[in-house]
């Protein structure tokens, strides 16, 4: 087979046969994640979200942030914009409901999907049906993938990946790449590297040298074109959540801008480790498990430095002799820029469904790589495609039995914790998470105590002395239960959720004064809520203030007329 045979897919290895049996691999290595349940934010935007549910309309899809503060829920931040994401699940929750089984094999669809897609773009960009399939098969199996497909809020991450791979190969097609290209970027705001993509595809198809005025009048509508879509959605995106760029709340946003670009640099480092060595992953990489680098001096920086340099090297000095190498290294800087917190402080300082697209990069310079071993092989060329295949299988088998393994870290909220707990023991998420788990399953010693770890971790945040409260309470602690919750109130006054339990432990604790004080801000900051009203008449009648307790009693009833506490109190009351 001749170097241009296998460039455009000879008969004997058809480029769609090739596809299928990737997308089939691809979907194989998770087929066990069909086994798990929702868990973790997999509830919370499966029943958490009214655009989801129905229970608001589908204009709310587009008029409202992709994670909706709930009562149970108050702490999330609507800084996120990725309608489109959200329109699938609603969709999906019209035809299938909550079976967890149908949310995860769409998932597992969608990366079968981009793993087919990707094929013919690095097939594109390499020249070579060897190098292209070698670094598709490793992307199909990397285990650095596996949040972003087993976890169901990782369908932004895919939805995105496929919308960006389809406009990107579509690209001849000024329009429809172009609509495409939005759909990406309204899954998720990564998809925004593709005009830089298109760019650097063009650059090295020019054998990285300056564009003639002619290729560039050729090349350019396309990725100006999207760039006017970036600035149109990003305008639409400061409209809906107020903000357009960056989170306000994320774990950078009262950290200087040197000690951000340090971290930012060392989690590039840990990136390109985990690329070459998936075998430590976690589910959460948040405060404190990657504390912040405040000193150019400290070797997580300088590691990061280097092996960032090292990359820069390998990709300047293989330009000429392994062109794709080249193109490789630098698809997965670009890619990555927009979400490694060096541009702006973002949600998360590292995580690896964040990889998902980069790794694309990566893979392509592995498979050419792999492709230039096999040649070195001195076979003819017509066994090259099965020799860089064979090779490129030694890493995927491993790259394969780990998406296997991890795939049952989903299985359900319990396991789920426990096991990122494990691998991340200064994450207060993970300990806040198996407090919930703990408690949920009656297990309130358990519960208390990943809570008090959590706040050894991140002292000062509200949500660990709410929730460490509410268990005390059940412990049957109530002084202790109402030291937590005032806490939580003065770290954040808008919590009106601390306010109920806070009112009815004052009531049973002889205090009525201060019983009536907390369940007023449940009236007052809270959503018209019939228990608040409820609580609040109980307050005013243990005081004997008789008019006003039977005035909330009727609001009560008025909100939920067959709130039975109210009613009961109600008749106590007329009939004095």
């Amino acid at each position: 087979m001749s170097t241009a045979d296998e460039a455009t897919g000879a008969s004997s290895a058809p480029r769609l046969r090739i596809a299928a049996l990737l997308f089939a691999l691809a979907c194989a290595v998770y087929l066990g994640s069909l086994r798990n349940g929702l868990v973790f934010d997999d509830a919370l935007i499966v029943t958490g979200n009214p655009a989801v549910t129905g229970e608001a309309g589908m204009l709310r899809i587009f008029t409202s942030g992709y994670w909706v503060p709930t009562e149970a829920n108050p702490l999330l931040h609507p800084h996120l914009y990725r309608p489109v994401t959200i329109l699938s699940f609603r969709l999906q929750h019209q035809l299938c409901g909550t079976a967890p089984w149908s949310w995860h094999l769409v998932n597992v669809l969608l990366h079968g999907a981009v793993t087919s897609t990707l094929l013919f773009i690095l097939l594109r960009l390499s020249g070579s049906l060897p190098a292209a399939t070698a670094g598709a098969l490793l992307f199909a199996v990397h285990p650095v993938h596996s949040e972003a497909v087993v976890s169901v809020v990782g369908r932004a991450e895919l939805l995105a990946g496929l919308f960006v791979l389809a406009a990107w190969l579509l690209r001849d097609r000024l329009f429809v790449s172009a609509l495409l290209f939005v759909l990406g970027m309204l899954s998720k705001e990564n998809a925004v590297v593709l005009p830089g993509l298109l760019v650097l595809e063009d650059v090295a198809s020019a054998g990285w040298r300056p564009w003639s005025r002619e290729r560039l009048r050729k090349r350019l509508p396309l990725p100006g074109l999207m760039l006017l879509v970036v600035v149109a959605l990003l305008c639409v995106r400061a409209k809906v959540l107020g903000v357009m760029l960056g989170d306000p709340g994320g774990p950078f946003s009262r950290t200087p801008a040197a000690h951000r670009l340090l971290t930012a640099v060392e989690i590039l480092g840990r990136d390109l480790w985990l690329m070459v060595f998936p075998a430590h992953l976690s589910a959460d990489y948040g405060f404190d498990q990657i504390p912040v680098v405040t000193s150019p001096w400290h070797p997580g920086f300088a590691a990061g430095l280097a092996a960032t340099a090292a990359c820069a090297l390998l990709a300047w000095l293989a330009r000429r002799r392994l062109p794709a190498l080249s193109l490789g290294i630098v698809f997965f800087f670009v890619a990555l820029a927009p979400v490694s917190n060096l541009l702006f402080g973002i949600g998360t300082p590292m995580a690896e469904r964040l990889l998902y697209l980069p790794s694309a990069g990566l893979c392509l310079a592995a498979g050419a790589l792999l492709e230039h071993a096999a040649k070195r092989i001195a076979l003819p060329s017509s066994r090259t495609l099965a020799a860089t295949c064979l090779l490129a299988a030694i890493p995927a088998l491993p790259f394969a039995v780990r998406c296997w393994t991890r795939t049952a870290d989903w299985r359900n909220p319990r396991t789920f914790f426990l096991t990122t707990v494990r691998t991340s023991p200064r994450s207060t998420l993970a300990w806040l998470g198996l407090g919930n788990v703990h408690e949920a399953d009656g297990r309130l010693a358990e519960a208390e105590m990943a809570y008090r770890k959590s706040m050894e971790i991140a002292p000062g945040r509200a949500v660990g002395h709410f929730n460490l409260g509410n268990v005390l309470e059940k412990l049957g602690r109530p002084l202790e239960a109402i030291r937590e919750l005032e806490i939580a109130r003065e770290l954040q006054p808008g919590l009106w959720q601390a306010c109920a339990p806070l009112g009815q432990l004052y009531l049973t604790q002889g205090n009525p004064r201060k019983a009536e004080e907390a369940w007023r801000c449940a009236v007052e900051e809270g959503p018209p809520r019939a228990p608040a009203h409820a609580g609040l008449a109980a307050a005013l009648a243990a005081m004997g203030r008789t008019g006003e307790a039977i005035a909330q009693c009727e609001e009560a009833l008025r909100l939920d007329p067959g709130d039975p506490r109210a009613a009961r109190m109600l008749e106590a009351l007329r009939g004095r």
